[in-house]
């Protein structure tokens, strides 16, 4: 008797596992399903980009933002302390922002990202050049730097079917 209820017992979990099993394997199913579904629903992630184009517009609005004031603020001596407000509002919100994103500051693309944010830092440092746009162009640097393998395929691409185009056209003449 006692050996029949160890097989009973073997039988239901060996039966509890499979369930287990064809449950667990559902669920992947179901998941990936799921993804399959809303392939657009993060442009960014899917893309392999850290900066979305809803971040990039929003990163170059805010830029322009505060290059116009901290050119508005350079104008009278008055307003030089609320210009320094600024500029460390500004440095510290870029940087997180981007940290925030994902922005790798270490490797190649990183460190492109760094040199770029320390020529902003140091431009609006130097008191008539810091009405230049300086966060306008480390955004756009950013954001270019984030997106030049893409743009390279597509310039290569492009470039390799004008290759095409010419070489079929000599052929035909």
């Amino acid at each position: 008797m006692p050996e029949e209820t160890i097989l009973e017992q073997n039988r239901y979990a060996a039966a509890l596992q499979q369930a287990r099993l064809e449950n667990a394997r559902g669920a992947k199913y179901e998941n990936l399903k799921e993804n399959q579904k809303y392939p657009a629903s993060d442009s960014a992630k899917h893309s392999g980009h850290k900066i979305s184009t809803a971040s990039a517009a929003m990163l170059l609005i805010v830029a322009a933002i505060v290059d116009i004031l901290s050119a508005l603020l350079n104008i009278f001596l008055i307003t030089v302390p609320v210009y320094w407000l600024l500029y460390i509002t500004a440095s510290l919100g870029f940087f997180l922002w981007l940290n925030i994103l994902g922005v790798s500051w270490s490797g190649a693309k990183g460190q492109r990202t760094a040199m770029l944010f320390g020529l902003a830092l140091g431009i609006e440092l130097i008191p008539i050049i810091n009405v230049l746009p300086a966060w306008i162009a480390f955004v756009v640097g950013a954001i270019i730097n984030d997106r030049g393998e893409m743009l390279t395929k597509k310039l290569n691409k492009k470039m390799g079917l004008e290759e095409k185009n010419e070489k079929s056209g000599d052929e035909t003449k």
